[in-house]
């Protein structure tokens, strides 16, 4: 069994670290990710 619970362990802590990376990443490039998405928006509506 402890063979079994390994590997989604080892995924989900893999998932975790990814997804603090791709947080940190985010808060980084914030802003340009909202000009961005209000420049698409903006584009769709014209």
């Amino acid at each position: 069994h402890q063979s079994d619970t390994f590997p989604s362990a080892h995924k989900n802590q893999f998932l975790y670290k990814c997804h603090d990376h791709i947080n940190v990443a985010l808060m980084a490039r914030f802003p340009v990710i909202l000009v961005l998405a209000l420049w698409e928006t903006i584009g769709r509506k014209n």
